[in-house]
């Protein structure tokens, strides 16, 4: 725990005889900010559910879209779509989380307010020393950039109106910097809400990718919006299971623009999952050329186009999770042009909800 002596100034002693200031038991849904490889700015989803027992309590972490972002710590990135078991602390409205396995691992600190929360990663194991933040909101890192996590706790839906009242309109998204609720005032539907991924504009793919790794490779500048927040804890893959309705869809090289011919596909996938009320996750892949980083970043755009299609047709975004194995999962082995084909492509997997 020695790494906890680098927080300095408006941490203050963690623990007490009195109740503590905030509860954070509950589950959390948010975003994080980043960069990923060649410093390219990230913005992805965030969950957490945290169990607090008086100043101290242990809890789930879980950051998507982190395969290829290098400033989120690697523990982190391993735990993928399962997410990190976190032990954290209290002191006031501030929350100092780490790493079950340690701060080495990972250390973070938030600033609670009412049903918000906002922090940063402190240390993501890379270095061994680092000057930290005085508060939440006056930060101070000497090596690498920060992420930042901001999280609002999710509340049971209001019941729905008496027939024939209109329903509710749709809560809008949350903003980046949440303002607390005035005294007295419940919290409201639109903190449980999140941004929708705008569709990206022509150019912006990157230009090279799944390229022989001496070349260089050039990466988009814009980077992809966090999509609407799913409401159930983030599925596991070996849950799910093929289904021969549900065809793959293929890319050109370095591409993860979709065809005229696979979006016909879509339109009948979409079509029968409006009839079958499943879970679907969606797997992009690449083939071997190029880096493992870049390869892993191009598969996740390619579940990402997917799934945005698929949302376009009227599929709801809460039953649609994305997966990228970039290179590490090929269907042939062959080094030629028709085996790279086949191994350029989104994969659908479904499961019962």
């Amino acid at each position: 725990m020695a790494v906890l002596g680098l927080l300095v100034g408006g941490c203050g002693t963690f623990g007490g005889s009195r109740p503590p200031a905030v509860d954070i038991t509950g589950r959390w849904t948010g975003r994080w900010l980043g960069y990923g490889i060649s410093n390219i700015p990230r913005e992805e989803l965030a969950f957490a559910d945290f169990s607090q027992n008086g100043y101290r309590g242990r809890g789930r972490l879980t950051l998507e879209g982190t395969a290829a972002a290098e400033t989120v710590p690697l523990a982190v990135r391993a735990a993928g779509a399962e997410g990190s078991r976190i032990l954290f602390e209290i002191s006031g409205s501030k929350v100092r989380m780490t790493h079950e396995n340690g701060a080495a691992h990972m250390l973070a600190e938030f600033q609670v307010s009412g049903d918000q929360m906002v922090g940063y990663i402190v240390d993501n194991g890379s270095r061994q020393s680092s000057r930290m933040f005085s508060t939440v909101n006056s930060y101070v890192q000497e090596e690498g950039p920060p992420v930042r996590i901001v999280l609002v706790r999710e509340r049971p839906e209001a019941k729905q109106p008496p027939t024939g009242m209109p329903p509710l309109p749709p809560p809008p998204p949350i903003a980046a910097a949440p303002t607390p609720p005035a005294p007295g005032t419940p919290p409201s539907s639109a903190q449980q809400a999140a941004p929708t991924t705008p569709a990206p504009e022509a150019g912006q793919q990157p230009p090279s990718g799944e390229q022989i790794a001496q070349q260089p490779q050039q990466h988009p500048a814009q980077p992809p919006a966090p999509e609407a927040q799913a409401q159930e804890p983030r599925p596991v893959p070996k849950d799910f299971a093929s289904v021969p309705e549900l065809k793959t869809v293929y890319f050109a090289f370095d591409k993860a623009d979709l065809r005229p011919e696979d979006t016909a596909n879509l339109d009948q996938a979409a079509e029968w999952l409006k009839g079958n009320d499943l879970m679907i996750l969606i797997e992009g892949h690449a083939d071997e050329r190029g880096t493992n980083e870049y390869n892993l970043a191009l598969g996740e755009r390619r579940a990402k186009a997917i799934r945005d299609y698929l949302i376009g047709k009227g599929i709801a975004a809460e039953r649609i999770n994305t997966v990228s194995y970039g290179e590490e999962r090929p269907v042939c082995t062959d080094k030629n042009e028709d085996c790279y084909k086949r191994n350029r492509r989104g994969d659908f997997l479904a499961k019962p909800k």
